[in-house]
């Protein structure tokens, strides 16, 4: 895995980019979350990563490594940070080009619909379902099917105590 795949998905998955000059704390955040996972997967030195960011020092990359560890116990940035490890983890004969970045995306899609199609949602509506993005199908998942989920699951537990 190299500095720019990690970059890449990073800026796939947040939709934002982390090589651009600003203090944006959304954007410190992921530069971070890059920081930790290029740390953590290849040999490459501080002041390398920190280059690949634009002209970040070590200095400024183990600042974001000792900040990280408290970012992530946000789901948000722990979401994130979980799923371009999974991305990049992926066994090499079936990763996608991350320079791709439309395959990328098309990738993410298909986990989404994966994990939306392991909670035994009808078929009809994992259909309908694909016509949406990434984006769309995890709010989706997490503000409506996921909780209606959970109801019918307590509804039914607490049916089948009456019977």
């Amino acid at each position: 895995m190299t500095l720019e795949e990690i970059i890449d998905c990073v800026n796939v998955v947040s939709k934002q980019d982390i090589t651009l000059k600003t203090r944006k704390r959304n954007i410190i955040i992921l530069r971070s979350i890059y920081y930790k996972i290029a740390r953590d997967n290849t040999t490459e030195s501080l002041g390398n990563i920190g280059l690949k960011v634009g002209k970040k020092t070590h200095a400024t990359v183990l600042n974001g490594l000792k900040t990280i560890t408290h970012d992530l116990r946000d789901e948000k940035w722990w979401n994130i940070y979980s799923y371009c490890l999974k991305l990049l983890n992926t066994k090499e004969s079936q990763r996608i080009k991350i320079d791709n970045k439309t395959y990328l995306v098309k990738y993410i899609e298909k986990e989404v619909i994966k994990e939306v199609k392991s909670t035994n949602i009808p078929e009809y509506i994992i259909n309908h379902l694909e016509q949406y993005n990434e984006k769309e199908l995890r709010d989706l998942y997490e503000s409506r099917l996921k909780p209606y989920y959970r109801m019918m699951s307590k509804i039914k537990s607490k049916l089948s105590f009456v019977d």
